[in-house]
């Protein structure tokens, strides 16, 4: 009985060719007219693919893994899972003139939040909006 581990692709014993989880039975005949049976239990791992999408300021930088961006694009980066199959990040990156932040923020009755030159008393959603200086 072999194990066999497959991400999101197929397995050839012999002839056959398997891409679904399962047990398969490959039956053999030797030189000598004996038959011989080769089980194999194949377990197909979901590909594993993340998307990230990312903004940042023009002459800033964004770090995934080993690797640093500083130019908008589409970056793929490919590690290694436990089982040893290919995972991938897919980060999206877009250089902007401002950059949209959510803040969750919680006071006190007579208590202020600050944002920036902005001062909140009162509960609410507030929209706030900071740009990106570059000389």
């Amino acid at each position: 009985m072999m194990w066999k581990f497959v991400l999101g692709g197929s397995y050839s014993e012999g002839t056959s060719v398997y891409s679904v989880t399962g047990t398969y039975e490959d039956v053999y005949q030797d030189i000598d007219g004996c038959d011989s049976l080769v089980v194999t239990n194949l377990t197909v791992l979901p590909e594993i693919e993340q998307t990230n999408n990312v903004e940042i300021c023009l002459g800033s930088t964004f770090t995934e893994g080993t690797s640093t961006y500083e130019t908008a694009g589409t970056y793929t980066e490919s590690y290694q899972t436990a089982e040893g199959c290919d995972s991938l990040v897919i980060t999206i990156l877009v250089i902007s003139d401002f950059v949209t932040n959510t803040v969750l923020a919680t006071i006190c009755e007579g208590q202020a939040y600050n944002e920036g030159v902005d001062i909140y008393t009162e509960s609410g959603i507030y929209n706030a909006t900071f740009y990106c200086f570059w000389m």
